[in-house]
């Protein structure tokens, strides 16, 4: 288990969470197009599987593509 990739990854699912969080009580969609909350909104619930995905990935031992 390499603990910086556990600590990476959480760290990016909580960076998307935050991101949600604040981007909630903006408007998703205006008249003219994407409101101010649209891209933090996609962003974060983006952000939170990748992750998701490093955290689990350094906690069971994966290696990457290297």
């Amino acid at each position: 288990m390499k603990y910086g990739d556990c600590w990476a990854g959480g760290l990016v699912a909580v960076i998307g969470i935050v991101a949600i969080y604040a981007a909630w009580p903006l408007d998703f969609w205006a008249e003219y197009g994407p409101g101010p909350g649209f891209f933090p909104l996609v962003l974060g619930s983006g952000l939170i599987p990748m992750g998701s995905v490093v955290g689990v990935g350094g906690w069971l031992g994966l290696k990457g593509a290297s």
